[in-house]
This record gives C-alpha cells, sequence and structure tokens, in this order.
C-alpha cells in the first residue's frame, strides 16, 4: 500500500512539473537500469554460466519549441536510450 501511495505521489509531481516548467528551461527524466542480461533463446549448458551483461541508461528530455510563450506552451519529447557492456 505505501509503495502504491509512493508512485502516484511521484506520477502527481512529475506530470504538475511537465505542465508548469518554465521557457528556456529544460526536464530531464533519467532511469538506470543495471544487469540487464542478454540471453539466446536457446543456449547450451555451458552458455549458462557466461552471459553478457549490459547496462541501460535512459533519458527523456522535455523542451519548449522555439514559438513557445508563457501563454502557449508546446513542448517536444525527446528519447535517448544508451547501452554499455561497461
Amino acid at each position: 500500500m505505501q509503495h502504491s501511495q509512493h508512485a502516484h505521489w511521484l506520477d502527481s509531481q512529475f506530470h504538475l512539473c511537465r505542465n508548469t516548467f518554465s521557457v528556456r528551461t529544460i526536464l530531464l527524466v533519467i532511469d538506470f537500469v543495471e544487469n540487464y542480461t542478454l540471453a539466446p533463446q536457446e543456449e547450451i549448458q555451458s552458455q549458462y554460466y557466461n552471459s553478457v551483461q549490459v547496462f541501460i541508461f535512459v533519458h527523456i528530455v522535455y523542451r519548449h519549441v522555439i514559438d513557445s510563450t508563457k501563454d502557449n506552451k508546446i513542448f517536444l519529447r525527446e528519447h535517448h536510450f544508451y547501452i554499455t557492456d561497461n
């Protein structure tokens, strides 16, 4: 129950920030997923212990278009995905 309430609060805060961030500023949403394991659909038994793991870094940018004003806010959303085995 506590997790659900916290998730709802975070979602409402995000929507508030997204709808009120001022012109000439950006809003960043960053998520970091670690140790995503890449596994073939059918692997031989010896490959089980030698799986490849990667980090996934998700970066979403919200920014206003050039023609945005205080009264008419129009923003763009850009998605960036970074994957590395480092």
